[in-house]
Parts: C-alpha cells; structure tokens; sequence
C-alpha cells in the first residue's frame, strides 16, 4: 500500500511530526525533537526517541515548478544550551533537518510500528 492510500485510512490517530537533526559535521550526533512543553512525554518512533520540546516550523510546500520553499523552524532556547551549541558552531550552518509526518498509529509504541 502506498502513502496515498495509507493516509487515505480512517481511523489514522493524530498527526505527529518529529525533527531529525543531523549534527554530526559539528561532531555532536543527532539531536531528536518533537512539538511539545512541559507534560508532554518522549515519542519513539523507528527506534530513536524524539525529546518534546518548543518549536515551530513553517513555510513546507509540495511544488514541482517556480523557487524552492524555504521553510522555517523556531526552537526554543530554555536552557541556553542550544545557544552554546549554535556559537560554538559556526551557526549550525550544514546541519541538515528531516521532518518526519507520520501518524500515532505507526509510533514504536502505536497500533503499527513499523
């Protein structure tokens, strides 16, 4: 079954987006996020598990012609840490993001991990 057909699906769960963010051009690994603040849990998905935390995106688009979308993300600096990480490391510039959408159900945890 393909993506068009899966989410075609009733009964999916919540969508639940989680941010992959390669780090290792800094020697710092991979840092795994997802949406979310205070009593929010962690979320495991394909093995990794994805810590809540503020942040924002915006801007992603599917388009075949005309500029490249340029999305943005926001995460938040609660602690500093993340502000010691970017000055240490000219801006993270070359650090790559994958967003992943996927759904409850297809969690470590869910109805369909997989």
């Amino acid at each position: 079954m393909n993506i068009a057909e899966l989410i075609q699906r009733p009964n999916l769960g919540a969508e639940i987006f989680l941010y992959k963010i390669d780090l290792s051009a800094f020697g710092l690994g991979f840092l795994y996020l997802t949406p979310g603040t205070n009593g929010a849990t962690a979320i495991s998905f394909d093995g990794d598990v994805y810590a809540p935390h503020p942040i924002t995106a915006e801007g992603f688009e599917m388009t075949t012609s005309g500029p490249l979308p340029r999305p943005r993300i926001s995460i938040a600096n609660l602690d500093g840490a993340l502000t010691a990480m970017v000055e240490a490391n000219d801006d993270l510039t070359g650090a790559i993001v994958t967003r992943i959408r996927t759904f409850e159900r297809y969690l470590d945890d869910g109805a369909e991990p997989d």
